[in-house]
Order: C-alpha cells, then sequence, then structure tokens
C-alpha cells in the first residue's frame, strides 16, 4: 500500500461518510505531506513524530486565535492527534479561496487603492491577534528568551558564516547585532500573540475580490514580540508598502527600531539555514553581497 493509500484509508476509517473522489498531492515539504481532496478539502500528514506534536500544537492555537480575528485561518474539522498502528495523525480542513501574495501578483497590483485596503486588513489582522489576552505573570520570563535567541543567533552567524564573510561583511554584522543587544531599551517589549511566519507564501489573496481572503500556516505562532510580524511583512513587501502599514497602526512606531533589526537579520538566517540543511541556493541566496 503506497502512502497516499494508507493516507485515503485512515480517513476513511475515522469519517467514514466523507466521499473521497479526488485526491491531489499539492505539497511534500519538510515536516507534511499535503493533499487537496474533493478540490475544497486541505488534509496535512506530519511525517515524523516531532512534527506530530507540533500539530497538535499547530491545533490549540487554531482553535483559541480563530474566534478572535476577522480574516479567514484553518478550521481542523477533521482531525486525528492520536497515532496508533491502524491510524495515522491528520487534520483536514476547508480550502481558503486565494493564492499566496507572491511578488509577481503583489506587484501586478496598480492601483494605490487596493494597497491601501490590503495594508489595512493586514494591520487589522495583526491588532486583533496582538491583541488577544495573555498571562502577563511571565513576561519578564519571555523577554529573557527573546534576548537569548538573539544573542545565540549572533553566535551563531560568527562561528558558522564569518569564516565566509568578507571584512564589510563582518563589519556590518557586528554594527548590527552589538547596536541592538547592547541597548536595553531595544527589550522593552511587551509580549503578544504573533503569527511568526507572516510572509508572502502564508498570506492568501483573492485576485478576483482584489482582498486578502486569508492567513495560514499558524505553525511558528507563539507569545513573542509583534515587531517580528511587521518585519516580516516589511521584508515580502518592501518600504513604500511598510509605510502604507504605518499609516493605517500609528503604533508600529513604538517598536520601529526592533522592526528594522528583525529584517537586517533575514539574510543571514536564510544563510545559517541553508549551511545548515546543505541547500546551496538558500546559503548563496543569504550570503548575498556579506562575501
Amino acid at each position: 500500500m503506497n502512502k497516499i493509500m494508507k493516507y485515503m484509508e485512515c480517513i476513511r476509517h475515522l469519517y467514514p461518510d466523507l466521499i473521497l473522489s479526488k485526491i491531489e498531492p499539492i505539497s511534500t515539504g519538510q515536516n507534511n505531506d499535503i493533499l487537496l481532496i474533493n478540490s475544497n478539502l486541505i488534509f496535512r500528514f506530519p511525517k515524523y513524530r516531532s512534527g506530530i506534536k507540533q500539530l497538535k500544537n499547530e491545533v490549540k492555537k487554531l482553535d483559541m486565535i480563530r474566534e478572535r480575528v476577522s480574516l479567514s485561518i484553518p478550521n481542523p474539522v477533521y482531525r486525528n492527534l492520536h497515532q496508533n498502528k491502524t491510524e495515522c495523525v491528520f487534520i483536514g480542513y476547508p480550502k481558503i479561496e486565494g493564492e499566496p501574495l507572491s511578488d509577481r501578483i503583489f506587484n501586478k497590483i496598480d492601483d494605490m487603492n487596493i494597497y491601501r485596503k490590503l495594508a489595512k486588513q493586514l494591520t487589522n489582522f495583526l491588532k486583533e491577534l496582538h491583541s488577544i489576552p495573555i498571562d502577563e505573570e511571565n513576561n519578564q520570563e519571555i523577554v529573557k528568551i527573546i534576548y537569548s535567541e538573539w544573542s545565540g543567533l549572533y553566535e551563531q552567524i560568527q562561528e558558522k558564516l564569518y569564516p565566509y564573510m568578507n571584512k564589510k561583511g563582518i563589519y556590518r554584522t557586528e554594527q548590527h547585532f552589538k547596536k541592538f543587544l547592547g541597548n536595553k531599551a531595544h527589550f522593552d517589549i511587551h509580549p503578544v500573540w504573533i503569527h511568526g511566519d507572516f510572509g508572502t507564501s502564508n498570506i492568501l489573496y483573492n485576485s478576483k475580490e482584489q482582498m486578502i481572503s486569508g492567513i495560514i500556516d499558524f505553525d511558528s505562532s507563539d507569545l513573542g514580540d509583534p515587531a517580528i510580524d511587521y518585519a516580516a511583512l516589511l521584508a515580502s513587501f518592501g518600504n513604500d508598502f511598510f509605510h502604507l502599514l504605518q499609516d493605517e497602526e500609528p503604533d508600529v512606531a513604538l517598536f520601529v527600531d526592533r522592526v528594522h533589526f528583525y529584517h537586517g537579520t533575514f539574510a543571514l538566517q536564510e544563510a545559517l539555514f541553508g549551511l545548515e540543511n546543505n541547500d546551496h541556493e538558500a546559503f548563496r541566496n543569504g550570503m548575498g553581497d556579506y562575501w
């Protein structure tokens, strides 16, 4: 029995009334196999045991966030989160109409009013997400973790990427990290629920309606710095659109320095990922003019 047939048997066993008339593999990522079923249902199957734990956590987040945001997010109405010898772990949810807001689609828009509408939709979503009530008792500990993560990233870059960098690249990197990590004011952070991977591939756009139709992939969602989500938007859509976001949400000015710091690390994070995972293209793209 091949993998897809096994997946189908798992679904039929738990949901015998669900008719499976058309099966289309649409993605084989690092952690999940993804199928489009009946042209309107997305099913995800984790490949590894670690992916099972991640999927369980993601479902908890989706169930918590869904009623608090106005844009569509995945709603796993079909789910099995307990693995045994006869069943496999999966979630299934109605497909959200639209396609990822790629550079190609974004740059084809020729109406400033549409860009403003998109900026309003995205800032409204982030305001809703970032406003979800949290237990603030652990805020100081979360801020310590945030500092530790960025100082740890700096150490990894020094150890693993510096040997490939030219002198100018090393100088730029040191200035970027030391200026940020050495200023306590940069860690006056009020943690909120963040998406954590708020880039083009996870923002769905309906070209017919000319609007954002949904947000996907909450695997990285956690308590953290709201500036992370805005840094992802800056990296995805550029400075001009970022100014529109600031027009819609003036409070971004309160943490704009952190936005620019995070944005300035993304290329090096890509290079580090490429080096650690033998992805030569990611490594070359990330290193850019650092070498």
